[in-house]
């Protein structure tokens, strides 16, 4: 409709993730078709059981591989991203690595990797009061954040945690992205200029992927610099 009505410049921007259980291939094409780039998608954990007795979400992960497969299809502009959680109550390491296993398995732009974090008021925060990880009276909300916590479980301490997000965020992300495994150069060289360089400059692991991603197209002056950098 938008295009009928000569308002094709208008780009729609979804403020939020787009839920696989409701989505569908139609959707997809309706939001593609309102000049949409940007696709996110809430997988949160690539383990059936997570899905179904600890998040409780049950998103269909294969549905959600379909959907993202359908979406890279619809146009070589999209990004597409997934969300992933790490550190649930009662994840284990075996089910952590389904999670880490599904996001290396799917063709997305970006995994963004996330610490669980129970916020007050939620099931994941009763969840870890009750198994005694975290005590209410010494909870901070000024804590929070997604990349870190000051609590350890059965399964992971805190450093532990925060060096398995970074790491994956690290291997994932830039040593095993997929547009670079995939040639799409510009697309990578895009990405790690947005999301990463703008903002940290002196990103090693950043630079040095965009500076393989300019020799993989022949640019070999900028990467020269960036490896001189």
């Amino acid at each position: 409709e938008l295009r009928k009505n000569g308002w094709s410049h208008i780009k729609f921007t979804p403020l939020n993730a787009l839920s696989v259980a409701v989505m569908d291939e139609k959707l997809i094409q309706c939001i593609s078709d309102m000049n949409t780039n940007l696709f996110t998608f809430p997988i949160e954990s690539g383990s059936p059981y997570v899905q179904k007795h600890i998040l409780r979400k049950n998103v269909p992960l294969n549905k959600a591989r379909r959907l993202i497969n359908f979406t890279r299809e619809l146009s070589s502009e999209h990004v597409i991203e997934i969300n992933i959680i790490l550190g649930l109550h009662d994840e284990t390491p075996e089910m952590m690595q389904e999670s880490i296993d599904y996001m290396y398995s799917v063709d997305v732009d970006w995994v963004n990797i996330y610490i669980a974090m129970p916020h007050p008021g939620t099931e994941m925060y009763e969840r870890f009061v009750e198994r005694g990880f975290i005590e209410p009276d010494l909870w901070n909300m000024k804590d929070l954040d997604m990349y870190f916590r000051d609590f350890d479980t059965p399964h992971y301490t805190t450093d532990d945690l925060t060096t398995l997000v970074y790491d994956l965020n690290i291997y994932r992300n830039f040593f095993h992205n997929s547009d670079m495994k995939n040639k799409r150069f510009d697309k990578a060289i895009n990405n790690l200029n947005s999301r990463v360089i703008e903002r940290y400059p002196f990103h090693v692991v950043a630079i040095y992927t965009r500076a393989i991603a300019y020799i993989e197209q022949g640019q070999e002056d900028k990467a020269i610099e960036d490896f001189q950098r």
